[in-house]
């Protein structure tokens, strides 16, 4: 088990959820008679009703009782598809044979079971699937209590129960509960005000905390209330609360209305709003005294979320207004830059979980507006952070950030499309109260002064446009492809992308070039082109592994390999059987790895390919010594070598030659390695390979040391010294020196000045590093221990003693 806990885990404190906990539930006796009926006997419950009328108060009820339970509360929030749905369980409970599943769906069977084990109470909340709920909670949540909060009523594997307005006489109890009203009191205004606000638990709540932030007696507030026809209860309420807030409290609300996803963190919140985040929280206990915000913990950082009311009652009240445009803008321009900090930070980890879903729903608004650029930069920044997705089972949610950046191919519209009148499902806010509280274009600044670090949107005129022949490739590249994308040229559109792809793997841009062939996968699905399908997969899973992105790498390759084998195609079937073997050989799947790698060396014999059978007997050599099987890696190596010889290829033929080193190394074969190492040193200086030569020499090293040729050991350390000073690696630098200096100390007396020479050097490299501090301490042991003793002169610095090493080797 990791040593985290998800912020999907079942919950066992309010605090986790995103809910608000009402201080008594009032009315609700018998609804939640109903539905704890249902939930002792393991059955699940559809609550549904109009919006606001308490549902989610009342699941929030129950499962503050189920808290107290060994399995808590898994609350899933706003899952939109049956996949989803499995995975998120799966990260909840930390089983990555969930999380890593190329496909989630053939893992119903282990969800159902670990949902079995754990017997949490399941809640389905927000803007949720009502198919993909249905579908999951019969064939994973069955013989476990489970609630599904919906609008609409719907048929399923559960037990309906109905969520009404309140009585006339409840509404009032609420009213005077949360306006701070003694029970006892009367208070005629109240009767009329809650009739008014059409007995809505919601439309109560606002009304009540209102009037109690503003010290004001019902009738007071009901003077107040807007008469105005058309207009719902919940905007009724929500238009004197937002009335009542200065600016910065409005500009607050309206930044967290417009965010992406349900909810917003404190730290966004604070970078779009510019407001520190002392003062922010205070501002955000004040409107969640009001019932206007929802605060809750995730990884012990504070979050908000908003009611879908009031969310709605937000964009209602910005969709006409040039604020909305400039918020989202200033929303998605941050979202990016967190982005950013979150995936290059090791650190913030937990950060970066609590913000996927924001991340997600980002990039949806932002491919959806035409943006592909940052659905594409949020598909390369968690891509970056490969081993968060492995380690933290986000595999599921990179693919769908992939899928954004690959699947959009509408242009940008020029005109914003109007819906016929009638067909929009978006309610409308009477003209009159809109009037009253919505912003105007001439107190556009002074209604959005906090948002003041926003520069104006500069636009370019056509002269200021470079011309076509200053273009770098790629863009070149991408003024043709979007032609053939307004055009509808889909063919044109792939051909054009894997143009793109390939001069972005030349730049040395292989991220960037995974999504643009991401795209071409995309294109060739939809026409259900089989052959090019394959020929993409080829590409994605080759360039994935050289990325270092090795689980969708193997997603990929295993997904060629199947359709390979159906199209009768050996030779790509064998070439991605390879790049399966790479990329289990990176994780360290050593048994997987040799299983792909030999298939791969049956088909090259098969079809008689000999290049690439002695390249896949060089691989599958190394995998078997990598497994600790050195004798049958000699006996592969032994096979390759032949063939390279054969083949005339110096560059493989001395790998060869250090991986049988290697593998003589690995049975303590000494005198064998070091004739291998040799050999292979000599070819890597041949054809000019410093990267191979400089391993050689290590290994070489190594070998003379353990038999116990201290002088040869001392002399290849030094030569590779010098190779690791020449290419100024540094991590090579110190470790060479390491070996050097601990060479030196725990087996001669004369030669401390020159191990403290270079020790001196490397501290100046990595002053941190544990191990030359070690290696110092003992130097300064040993001058006492040997104080008498005459050291080696010392001339020159530790790259000249280096160097003259090295030099042995030219003469």
């Amino acid at each position: 088990m990791a040593d985290y806990i998800p912020h999907e885990a079942a919950a066992h404190e309010v605090a986790k959820l995103p809910i608000m906990l009402p201080p008594r539930l009032v009315g609700r006796e018998t609804s939640l008679t109903a539905v704890y009926t249902h939930l002792k006997n393991n059955q699940a419950v559809l609550l549904h009703g109009k919006p606001g009328v308490g549902k989610t108060a009342l699941a929030a009820t129950l499962a503050s009782a189920y808290m107290q339970q060994d399995g808590g509360v898994l609350w899933l929030q706003s899952i939109d598809s049956f996949d989803r749905f499995l995975i998120t369980v799966g990260r909840a409970y930390q089983v990555a044979e969930i999380t890593g599943s190329e496909t989630p769906s053939a893992m119903v069977g282990a969800v159902a079971s670990t949902l079995r084990f754990h017997k949490p109470l399941v809640i389905i909340d927000g803007n949720t699937d009502v198919s993909a709920a249905s579908e999951f909670v019969d064939k994973c949540v069955s013989g476990l209590p489970a609630i599904v909060i919906v609008d609409e009523m719907a048929d399923g594997p559960w037990e309906k129960v109905e969520v009404d307005k309140l009585s006339a006489q409840a509404a009032a109890g609420l009213f005077k509960l949360l306006g701070g009203i003694g029970a006892d009191v009367a208070a005629p205004a109240i009767d009329t005000l809650v009739e008014k606000l059409d007995y809505l638990p919601f439309a109560i709540s606002i009304a009540a905390r209102t009037m109690r932030a503003n010290k004001q007696s019902p009738a007071e507030y009901l003077n107040e209330l807007p008469d105005t026809a058309g207009a719902t209860a919940a905007t009724l309420s929500l238009s004197l609360a937002f009335q009542a807030l200065n600016d910065a409290y409005k500009g607050i609300i309206l930044i967290a209305g417009v965010a992406f996803g349900d909810n917003i963190s404190a730290k966004l919140l604070s970078m779009v709003s510019n407001v520190p985040r002392e003062k922010l929280e205070k501002v955000m206990i004040g409107l969640a005294q009001r019932y206007l915000v929802i605060r809750f913990q995730r990884y012990d950082q504070t979050h908000y979320a908003l009611h879908p009311l009031v969310r709605e009652f937000v964009h209602n009240l910005l969709k006409d207004t040039p604020q909305l445009e400039t918020l989202q803008n200033t929303m998605l321009e941050n979202v990016l830059s967190l982005a950013e900090q979150l995936t290059a930070n090791d650190e913030a980890r937990d950060e970066l979980a609590a913000h996927i879903d924001t991340l997600l729903a980002a990039a949806a608004w932002a491919a959806e507006n035409g943006n592909r650029e940052a659905a594409n930069k949020f598909s390369v920044l968690l891509m970056q952070a490969d081993d968060f997705v492995q380690e933290r089972g986000y595999l599921y949610e990179l693919m769908r950030l992939r899928q954004l950046a690959a699947s959009f191919t509408k242009p940008f519209p020029a005109y914003e499309e109007v819906a016929p009148a009638g067909e929009t499902d978006e309610p409308e806010m009477p003209p009159s109260l809109f009037d009253a509280i919505a912003p105007h274009d001439e107190d556009e600044e002074k209604f959005l002064d906090f948002l003041n670090d926003i520069d104006e949107e500069e636009t370019e005129d056509e002269d200021d446009v470079a011309e076509e022949e200053e273009l770098s490739e790629i863009e070149r590249l991408r003024r043709t492809l979007a032609k053939a994308r307004e055009n509808g040229d889909t063919d044109e559109e792939a051909s054009i992308l894997k143009q793109i792809g390939d001069a972005q793997v030349k730049e040395g841009m292989e991220n960037e070039a995974i999504n643009t062939y991401d795209q071409v996968l995309t294109i060739y699905e939809r026409k259900e082109d089989n052959a090019h399908i394959l020929d993409t997969l080829d590409t994605l899973s080759a360039l994935m592994t050289k990325t270092d992105h090795l689980q969708a790498a193997i997603l990929h390759a295993s997904r060629g390999i199947k359709l390979a084998e159906e199209l009768g195609d050996a030779e790509t079937q064998m070439q991605l059987l390879i790049t399966l073997g790479d990329a289990r050989q990176q994780l360290g799947e050593g048994e997987q790895s040799i299983r792909a790698y030999e298939q791969a060396l049956e088909i090259a014999r098969t079809i008689d390919d000999s290049q690439n059978e002695a390249v896949i007997l060089y691989k599958l050599g190394y995998a078997r010594l990598d497994n600790s099987e050195p004798e049958m890696a000699i006996e592969t190596l032994e096979q390759a070598l032949a063939l390279f010889k054969k083949q005339e290829r110096r560059d493989y033929e001395g790998r060869a030659l250090g991986g049988l080193g290697a593998a003589h190394s690995e049975l303590g074969q000494w005198a064998e390695s070091i004739n291998f190492h040799t050999s292979a040193l000599h070819i890597a200086r041949s054809v000019h390979d410093k990267e191979e030569e400089a391993l050689q020499l290590n290994n070489l090293a190594y070998a003379a040391t353990q038999a116990n040729k201290l002088g040869d050991a001392l002399l290849r350390y030094r030569q590779a010294l010098h190779l690791a000073y020449e290419s100024n690696d540094h991590g090579n630098i110190v470790s060479n020196i390491v070996d050097i200096a601990r060479l030196l100390v725990e087996n001669s007396k004369k030669h401390l000045d020159i191990a403290e020479l270079l020790l001196d050097d490397a501290q100046r490299i990595e002053p941190k590093d544990s191990e030359v501090a070690r290696l110092k301490q003992q130097v300064a042991a040993k001058r006492t221990e040997f104080a008498g003793v005459e050291q080696q002169p010392v001339t020159g610095t530790a790259q000249d003693y280096a160097k003259l090493a090295y030099q042995l080797l030219e003469d």
